[in-house]
């Protein structure tokens, strides 16, 4: 890892002992700070832990010496009209509703890339792409509270189209377990209605909320924790009304969970079956 460059000195060049690439945060958080524009749902930007335990799996399996790790996602970012050194590998989290545009972008241009992606649609940006992508199964909790199952895809793995990495999903869970080993956990009391928690009763039916039983608000408690998304406050019938939901949505839930186990196999087409049996003949 000896000599590998990171964009806008944000970085520090390595960790002398273990010759690991050490993220200079402190200067990237200060830098992004800068920005201040209005986010959006694309604006998950990547917690310090997580980003350096991506970029130290990836640094084992890549050869990145001397090469320069590029950032172009940043608020108010440019990435088409980024500069891209010869010699860079851009590694970064980009808007993922524009994912698709963005990977063959890339590869259009064989700029070597290494980008997080929604992991449950993360096929979708490979259709007529060299491009290789990685299933990992992890859950990040995004600087702006937003838990997304994440992925990645690279056009770094040649003669590779997808790779189940364990490692990495791993590698991401313990980074995010060490930074919620120095943060509170946060529990809100019953009175407190988000459409986070919402979100996990509506299977319980319909109901609604008079507004002369819920205030909005946006900060809660003695120290005014802020709501991420904001939220109501309701009266104790609405509270116990929410609770009453949250049981009914389990049981529905537990419902389809053994519907779900009388699956139905679909078979695959005459034309399918030739397409796996010439594959076949290629090993």
């Amino acid at each position: 890892m000896m000599g590998t460059i990171i964009q806008g000195q944000l970085f520090s060049e390595v960790e002398p002992e273990t010759k690991r690439i050490v993220p200079n945060y402190k200067n990237y958080e200060e830098w992004l700070a800068k920005f201040d524009t209005p986010r959006t749902t694309d604006d998950c930007y990547t917690p310090k832990e997580v980003y350096c335990a991506v970029l130290e799996w990836l640094s084992e399996r890549v050869h990145l010496e001397g090469k320069e790790i590029i950032r172009p996602f940043y608020p108010g970012g440019d990435y088409e009209n980024a500069e891209y050194p010869k010699n860079c590998v851009v590694v970064d989290n980009p808007p993922f509703s524009i994912i698709t545009k963005i990977v063959r972008w890339y590869a259009s241009r064989d700029i070597p890339f290494f980008l997080f992606a929604p992991g449950l649609t993360l096929f979708h940006c490979l259709r007529g792409v060299d491009a290789c992508g990685i299933v990992c199964d992890c859950k990040i909790v995004y600087a702006n509270g937003a838990k997304v199952n994440t992925g990645f895809v690279s056009n770094l793995f040649r003669g590779t189209r997808i790779i189940i990495a364990k490692s990495l999903k791993e590698r991401i869970k313990k980074a995010q377990e060490s930074k919620k080993a120095t943060l509170p956990v946060l529990k809100f009391c019953e009175n407190v209605i988000t459409s986070a928690r919402l979100n996990k009763v509506v299977d319980a039916g319909d109901w609604w909320v008079p507004s002369d039983e819920a205030v909005w608000c946006s900060r809660v408690g003695k120290e005014k924790k802020q709501l991420f998304g904001a939220g109501f406050l309701v009266s104790d019938r609405i509270a116990a009304q929410a609770a009453q939901a949250a049981q009914a949505a389990q049981a529905a839930q537990a419902a389809k969970a053994a519907q779900a186990a009388k699956m139905v196999v679909y078979e695959l087409s005459a034309e399918e079956k030739k397409i796996v049996e010439e594959l076949n003949e290629k090993k």
